[in-house]
C-alpha cells in the first residue's frame, strides 16, 4: 500500500476527484456534501465515527451567551465551506 499526505480532508477529495491516482482517501462529512451537490462521479464506501464531541458552538466571551438558553434572539452563523 502506498500513501500520500494532504493537508486537509478536502485537499484529498479534490485530489481524488481530479483524476490523481488515488484509490481511498478519508475526508469529513462536509467537504463530501459541498461536492456532492454538483457532482455524482464518486460513492462514500464506509463511514466511521470516533468521538462524540467534534462540533462546537462558540460564542464571544462579550456576547452575554453562556447557556444554549442565551442564544434566543442572537444571530448564529453556520460557515458554507470550512
Amino acid at each position: 500500500m502506498k500513501g500520500a499526505e494532504f493537508q486537509t480532508g478536502r485537499s484529498a477529495l479534490l485530489a481524488i476527484l481530479h483524476g490523481e491516482p488515488i484509490d481511498i482517501i478519508t475526508v469529513a462529512s462536509t467537504p463530501i456534501m459541498l461536492e456532492s451537490f454538483g457532482r455524482d462521479d464518486f460513492r462514500i464506501i464506509a463511514t466511521s465515527v470516533d468521538s462524540q464531541d467534534n462540533d462546537k458552538v462558540i460564542a464571544h466571551t462579550e456576547s452575554g451567551i453562556v447557556t444554549v438558553a442565551d442564544l434566543l434572539g442572537k444571530k448564529i452563523n453556520e460557515p458554507v465551506k470550512s
